[in-house]
């Protein structure tokens, strides 16, 4: 499984305590990235996020989420470089803020690590129509939002682009049709195969 991670390093418990709380809270990987030391509130189980058009929202946390984010937190300090510090709540090896670039790197490894394929649904040079696309068993995919689409410093992780055949004058869908349409076609490529 994806959030099974093998906690040896400072960046493992990281890792871990990231995918956990996209996992369990549906953050946006921006939103994740922002975060704060301060914006987890453990008394009321809530994180506070900072989401799109700066609107504060207060999202509950489970108990895994807490419970890794506690663990992370726990040798969050080994990853701070020459005695200088951080609000940003997740780290990368310079000790400084992650950046939505760092993140998909790490996943990108985590990912394969584990077998899998990963996929973008965007209409892109190159892309394969839904239809005609083969996945293999162990498959992720990364869909972007319908106006902007999937940033490029994403896409050059991906092994392959999907793109869901349209007609007309719209040429995109929101992030949870197109979710449909893609598990729907691919559920029924698989059984069929």
């Amino acid at each position: 499984k994806l959030l099974d991670i093998k906690l040896d390093t400072p960046f493992d418990y990281r890792n871990k305590a990231m995918l956990e709380l996209l996992y369990g809270t549906g953050l946006r990987v921006s939103e994740l990235i922002n975060l704060t030391l301060t914006d987890i509130d453990y008394t009321n189980c809530i994180i506070r996020v900072m989401g799109k058009g700066g609107k504060e929202r207060e999202i509950p946390l489970g108990e895994y989420s807490i419970y890794y984010i506690r663990e992370y937190l726990s040798v969050r300090n080994k990853l701070l470089k020459n005695g200088l510090n951080c609000d940003k709540l997740f780290l990368n090896n310079h000790g400084k803020g992650m950046t939505r670039q760092g993140f998909f790197k790490n996943l990108k490894a985590i990912l394969k690590e584990k077998g899998y394929e990963i996929n973008a649904v965007e209409q892109i040079e190159n892309s394969i129509i839904l239809d005609e696309f083969i996945p293999k068993e162990k498959s992720a995919y990364i869909f972007g939002n319908e106006v902007d689409g999937i940033d490029d410093c994403v896409l050059k992780y991906c092994d392959n682009a999907i793109e869901i055949p349209q007609e007309g004058t719209k040429h995109s869908l929101n992030v949870s049709v197109s979710a449909g349409i893609v598990m729907y076609t691919l559920f029924n490529t698989l059984k069929n195969n």
